[in-house]
């Protein structure tokens, strides 16, 4: 009975949510938006901003799902369109109004620029794309300080698009959620070379700035329009992105944190999220990938966690609630004492699905210490156990999944200055050996792993999200396969194209005709 009850509560609270005319996070009526990051002359370029922009990166993320991009005839005029434009430059695209240029005017004139120029821009290529393809929400996947825009874009509700729900999920991608420690400390001069020379865009992603014209804390997420919003977070780790400079730079100055080179792991997801800023009351996904910044973009393991999260529904949270060490190895000496031990657990998590459907062996999650992206649990005695909250992994998975792969190790670290250790024993870690396990992720359970140097439990806890699948090509009833009745409403349709959407249209050339028919044929069952 409480089940049913908590059903029936998230799909009136979804409703809520819901764009006008259909249901809301669907993944067949939502266009996706990407929104690209940083440039050290942005601020300068010339060009057309906020027009469609033809990329590469897009065909080989939609070959993951099949869905439709911008770089394909007709691409435009389908509702789950995947879309990019840019920011940057200073000619107008054609289909602004006067009302759309007075706008850029202002807000470049209220700003000089930067972050709130560029959220008009992307705000109104959103509404352009949902009008091309009769779209009924957008999702933003957005990357570095790609993220920065977004997130203005949400909380400020530029052009009105948080607020009439027309924002489905926005995924953040290694982002400047929070702002960029580089950005903040312009007195390192270490730090020139990987900016470049101050602009706005850097001003802007200062960290006091945003706490004085976004939000104070800026790590809090504390907005009622972004419980409209499904908000997922990754973050890269691995820091050799410009030969280490940034890690030196935070060393230097005594404020380390995990980083990929260019963006802190600190600065790239919400650090607490209120109630009123929660979709359906759960706190934003969160996912890390040990790449450096620019190599995220051809890690396929990346690719394929973001593809799942704009197109599924199944949230799946593993975590770590209790781990016993059986032998801490630290040396027992009668005139110093080494505990507490530094103990790090660290993971790999694969999903069997991805490799069978796209041949995808990179994991969709990994946190360890050569990333710094596990934290150090202290332990002070053999055998000693602990109870935490320590999250292997928190994203969603394909609809196809039954279980996830994970590898498990836990190392003793005598010597990292990133973590803040310095015990000269000799060696800097400790293997404490690992194990892999798969685990069921169709529904809860709770499961126990032991090597010999160490033992833990693990909860596995599922959240199926009320969103509709995502139809195979040519599913025009909806009922989840391509037959006879779908092949019945193509032929009622035939012919032009009343104004979008027009589901008929298989290939988006505005004709329901012979294309579109061996488009159906060809995904039948």
């Amino acid at each position: 009975m409480r089940t049913h009850a908590v059903a029936i509560w998230m799909v009136a609270l979804l409703a809520g949510h819901a764009a006008a005319g259909g249901q809301s996070h669907d993944p067949n009526h939502t266009a996706t938006i990407f929104v690209h990051g940083f440039s050290s002359d942005g601020a300068t370029q010339t060009g057309v901003y906020g027009d469609h922009e033809p990329d590469p990166a897009l065909d080989d993320f939609t070959s993951l799902l099949g869905l439709p991009t911008i770089n394909q005839p007709g691409g435009i005029n389908l509702p789950n369109v995947i879309a990019a434009t840019r920011y940057y430059g200073d000619t107008p695209p054609a289909y602004y109004t006067a009302q759309d240029l007075q706008d850029i005017e202002a807000v470049t004139a209220q700003w000089g620029g930067g972050i709130p120029r560029y959220a008009a821009i992307v705000a109104k290529y959103a509404r352009h794309v949902m009008t091309q393809s009769g779209a009924q929400q957008v999702n933003f996947v957005s990357a570095s300080m790609g993220s920065f825009v977004t997130r203005w874009l949400i909380e400020k509700n530029v052009e009105g698009l948080a607020g009439d729900g027309a924002g489905a999920r926005g995924l953040s991608l290694e982002g400047v959620i929070s702002g960029n420690w580089a950005a903040t400390h312009d007195e390192v001069p270490i730090l020139w070379d990987l900016l470049g020379l101050p602009t706005i865009d850097i001003v802007q992603m200062n960290y006091g700035w945003i706490d004085e014209h976004l939000h104070t804390p800026r790590t809090e997420a504390d907005n009622a329009l972004l419980s409209g919003i499904l908000v997922g977070q990754t973050a890269s780790t691995r820091d050799s992105a410009n030969e280490g400079a940034l890690t030196a730079a935070m060393l230097l100055a005594g404020e380390f944190q995990p980083n990929d080179g260019v963006q802190g792991v600190l600065d790239s997801y919400f650090h607490e999220v209120t109630p009123q800023s929660r979709f359906l009351d759960l706190a934003p996904t969160l996912t890390f990938h040990h790449v450096n910044h620019f190599e995220l973009a051809e890690h396929p393991g990346a690719w394929a966690q973001a593809a799942s999260f704009i197109t599924q529904k199944r949230r799946v949270t593993i975590t770590m609630t209790r781990a016993q060490i059986n032998d801490i190895h630290e040396p027992a000496l009668p005139w110093w004492d080494w505990t507490p031990v530094e103990i790090v657990f660290e993971s790999h998590v694969y999903s069997p699905a991805a490799e069978l459907q796209w041949s995808i062996l990179d994991p969709l999650s990994s946190r360890h210490r050569d990333g710094v992206s596990t934290p150090i649990r202290e332990y002070n005695a053999h055998g000693e156990q602990q109870f935490f909250d320590h999250v292997v992994f928190d994203d969603f998975v394909l609809n196809e999944e039954t279980e996830l792969e994970l590898e498990l190790w836990v190392e003793e670290i005598d010597w990292d200055l990133r973590y803040g250790v310095t015990e000269p024993l000799g060696s800097s870690y400790t293997d404490l050996g690992g194990t892999c396990i798969v685990i069921p992720v169709t529904g809860p359970g709770t499961y126990f792993v032991a090597v010999t140097e160490w033992n833990a439990d693990l909860t596995v806890e599922v959240f199926e999200y009320p969103f509709a699948d995502l139809a195979p090509l040519g599913d025009l009833d909806g009922d989840g396969t391509v037959g006879i009745a779908d092949f019945q409403v193509l032929l009622a349709a035939w012919g032009p194209c009343p104004p979008p959407p027009c589901p008929a249209d298989l290939d988006g050339d505005g004709f329901v005709g012979i294309t579109d028919l061996l488009i159906l044929l060809g995904h039948w069952g």
